[in-house]
């Protein structure tokens, strides 16, 4: 079963590049273009390089050196479904959304699908409440990635100087489970109950 799982995961891999992207900001100031910062060690060493890899391979940019401010991320890596990401972040006075996914319909060709666009006043604000309910720099960041068929919850948030990142393994609850169905819920893309996991 774990050999059938790792088979799964490596077939919805997207395409490894050298280097991630990283904001002009990073470029001009020399800073390191890894995904993760050195302090958190689970991304860092265990799990890191293969969440670069999804990253990465979807073109996303670093936020760990990412001056512009506040911006969130949800990776989602599932056992049976390909890889999405949720970004959003505030520009000004509205927010902007960057949604991609790995499918397939037949299990042998994979395609993309996408979405981009600025969300609504409403959609901003329901955003804003779900951020502060999850209060995500406040809150703890555990490491809870055991287990076989299930699916990796990572969520990234950066606000100026401060990072953070948080990742379970197909919580129930807490924040990151909040945060990650307020981020799929904006992408407008249908999910059945035993999709989301």
């Amino acid at each position: 079963m774990v050999l059938l799982v790792a088979c799964c995961a490596l077939l919805f891999l997207p395409t490894i590049r050298a280097r991630g992207p990283a904001h002009d900001a990073c470029r001009e100031a020399g800073a390191s273009l890894e995904y993760f910062p050195e302090s958190n060690s689970r991304a860092q060493h265990e799990s890191g390089h293969r969440y670069a890899s999804y990253l990465s391979g979807f073109g996303e940019p670093s936020l760990s050196c990412a001056t512009r401010a506040p911006v969130y991320r949800f990776l989602w890596v599932r056992s049976f479904h390909g890889p999405l990401i949720v970004r959003v972040d505030r520009r000004g006075d509205t927010w902007h959304l960057v949604a991609v996914e790995r499918v397939s319909s037949d299990g042998k060709r994979f395609d993309t699908r996408r979405v981009a666009r600025m969300l609504t006043r409403d959609e901003g604000r329901r955003l804003e409440l779900a951020l502060a309910r999850a209060n995500l720099f406040e809150t703890p960041s555990r490491a809870r990635l055991d287990g076989l068929d299930g699916a990796e919850w990572v969520v990234e948030a950066r606000d100026a100087d401060r990072y953070r990142l948080h990742e379970e393994w197909s919580p129930r609850e807490g924040p990151v489970r909040e945060i990650g169905e307020a981020l799929l819920s904006l992408t407008g893309w249908r999910f059945g109950p035993r999709d989301i996991y």
